[in-house]
């Protein structure tokens, strides 16, 4: 926050100092004789008119320089006033907080405004500087800061305003950039506002986390800054007492850019009261997001800086306050300072989708926590991956450690079942593409992974994937199994074993068995990728085949130490059996580093392949 607050600061005493302090060329008071001739006039005919209840409803000051009131059905012939001998500048300060949900936001926030005259050279036109910085409730902060220029035109009786804004909005995960054009047409009954809203084409878009609700994965949840504009008509209704009231109707479009685009209308309603307190009402509607309203108050105190302050060469106070005979003339010069009124936040859309498979089916996921004792929802996660698999709807959906564990249990997968750890970084395929797991990518190597003390037998069409696992890994007469991004140390046998499996998958492992083989793929074909066989009692890797083909493709083996041979491949059958090596392979071994066997009953054929 400091980083916006610093340079507002900054900028706004800029602007202030230099047009209100000069230590050496102060000029002296307004008193030019013109303006003396008008000032005495207005004066004399506001003490005759003015009583003691008229007094009580304008500042105290104000009762010094009324001009006189004007016929209503004629432009007004305003003048000039001030409330006394000098001509200041004139500083607006505000604070004010608007609860509830609007066009891109939902949630409350506060502003800290500050307004300061540029120039004070005009008589019926104002130049100044106008800036905002927003607070919201979650403590994410934004800003505004314009430049704008409103002309009183006499004749017309409506002041005509520009202004151009440099916005910024920060989120807990992004930062959006700006620019607003805005024009104004203000009356004395009738206001029309029209404002446009364009952030920075480069950065429109700006990722935040995926995120878990219930058993289902919440995607797509980019953040958008929407190109648009509104436009409202506004009505004055009579002054009472010094209440102002208006209402204001208008519509609104903004460019989803990727997303859906919000169309709708909006309509408002405030009370002014005294210039000083100000209560608001909106509500609006559009297919994006729906109906909402918010609820607001503003204060607001208007300083002047009379000498030793350096003062305007006009004065200024015409332009700020409001008299209880303008409403009745129809002079609405004080309405040169009131502030601007627009979309103080960038408007921001989110569509996030629940994933789904290609199918169109959503994802199921079941989420399981060290000690949880719930249902498997993010919220109330199971506390065993066994629990998880005893759900009735394992075999569908991804079993998932969010918040990673130590766990303690055998483990038997059911038939389709996933299970993933938070470990590594998984992705999961929904109709957005490969979707990152939210918490996923803990562990950026395979060194502090969940573990899991036990053994993890495997099932058709299942995956387990980043887990170190301190037991073994086995499978029997199974079809697509996958086994990844995991440590298997078993000091009671063969660290992995598959049997009589169709299409098994091993990537980006460690393995290590002090009692075994590291790896024993018997009447199976595999696909074998960055595997490290670190220490192995028997063969780092035994291959056995027999009366089916099978093909085993071996890609970036390391055998550190194996006790016997680093690779032992035997073929006894009728079927045939490929083994083809690529990338990069280094194996150590007591005995041969590949060892290939053809049986005495063997009539297929071994094929060997090396590349790389």
């Amino acid at each position: 926050m400091r980083r916006i607050l610093i340079p507002t600061a900054l900028l706004f005493g800029l602007l202030t100092f230099g047009n209100v302090m000069s230590a050496g060329d102060r000029p002296a008071p307004f008193d030019s004789d013109d303006w003396a001739a008008i000032s005495d006039s207005s004066v004399e005919h506001a003490v005759e008119e003015s009583s003691s209840t008229t007094d009580q409803q304008i500042f105290p000051v104000q009762a010094l320089a009324d001009s006189p009131g004007f016929p209503s059905s004629t432009p007004p012939v305003a003048q000039p006033w001030s409330f006394d001998e000098y001509t200041p500048f004139i500083q607006r300060f505000g604070l004010a907080h608007d609860e509830g949900q609007g066009i891109g936001f939902d949630q409350g926030f506060t502003t800290l405004e500050w307004m300061t005259p540029i120039t004070g050279d005009f008589e019926w036109a104002l130049l100044f500087a106008d800036g905002r910085v927003l607070v919201r409730n979650d403590g994410t902060v934004g800003a505004n800061f314009g430049i704008a220029h409103r002309y009183y035109d006499l004749n017309w009786n409506r002041i005509f305003g520009a202004n151009v804004f440099y916005d910024y909005r920060n989120t807990e995960d992004n930062h959006f950039h700006q620019l607003g054009l805005g024009l104004e047409w203000l009356g004395e009954i009738v206001d029309v506002r029209a404002n446009a809203y364009i952030p920075d084409v480069d950065n429109v878009r700006g990722p935040i986390p995926n995120l878990f609700r219930g058993h289902q994965l919440i995607i797509n949840r980019d953040e958008v800054a929407m190109t648009g504009g509104d436009v409202e008509l506004g009505l004055r209704l009579p002054t009472f007492e010094s209440i102002q009231l208006e209402v204001f109707g208008g519509f609104y479009h903004f460019d989803g850019h990727g997303n859906d685009d919000a169309t709708g209308w909006r309509t408002r309603a405030q009370a002014e009261i005294a210039q000083r307190v100000t209560l608001d009402v909106a509500v609006q509607n559009d297919d994006v997001f729906g109906t909402t309203a918010t609820f607001g108050v503003a204060l607001q105190y208007l300083h002047r800086f009379l000498p030793p302050y350096t003062q305007a060469a006009r004065p200024m106070d015409h332009k700020f306050f409001r008299r209880p005979q303008d409403a009745a003339s129809g002079n609405i010069a004080y309405r040169l300072g009131e502030p601007i009124e627009r979309l103080q936040n960038i408007v921001l859309s989110q569509q996030p989708k629940v994933a789904t498979d290609a199918a169109g089916v959503p994802l199921n996921f079941l989420h399981v926590v060290e000690g949880g004792a719930g249902d498997g929802t993010f919220e109330t996660p199971y506390g065993t991956l066994s629990a998880a698999m005893a759900d009735a709807d394992a075999g569908t959906s991804i079993t998932y450690t969010p918040f990673g564990g130590a766990y303690v249990e055998d483990v038997t997968l059911v038939a389709g079942a996933t299970i993933l750890s938070n470990g590594p970084e998984q992705f999961v395929t929904t109709q957005c593409g490969a979707t990152l797991l939210p918490f996923s990518g803990a562990s950026t190597d395979l060194s502090m992974l969940p573990t899991l003390t036990g053994n993890v037998t495997l099932a058709d069409n299942t995956r387990f994937s980043g887990f170190d696992v301190t037991g073994g890994v086995s499978g029997t007469g199974l079809v697509d199994v996958t086994l990844d991004n995991s440590v298997i140390s078993n000091s009671l046998g063969d660290a992995v074993e598959l049997m009589n499996v169709d299409g098994a998958t091993l990537t980006n492992l460690i393995v290590s068995s002090t009692a075994g083989r590291g790896i024993l793929l018997d009447d199976t074909s595999a696909m074998l990728t960055d595997v490290n066989i670190t220490l192995a009692a028997d063969d780092g890797i035994e291959i056995n085949s027999a009366a089916v083909d099978r093909t085993v493709e071996i890609t970036n083996l390391t055998v550190g130490s194996a006790f016997t041979e680093g690779v032992d491949i035997n073929l006894d059958g009728a079927g045939n059996l490929a083994v083809a090596f690529a990338g990069t392979n280094s194996i150590t071994a007591a005995d041969n580093a590949v060892d290939a066997t053809l049986g005495a009953a063997s009539t297929g054929d071994l094929d060997l392949s090396l590349t790389g």
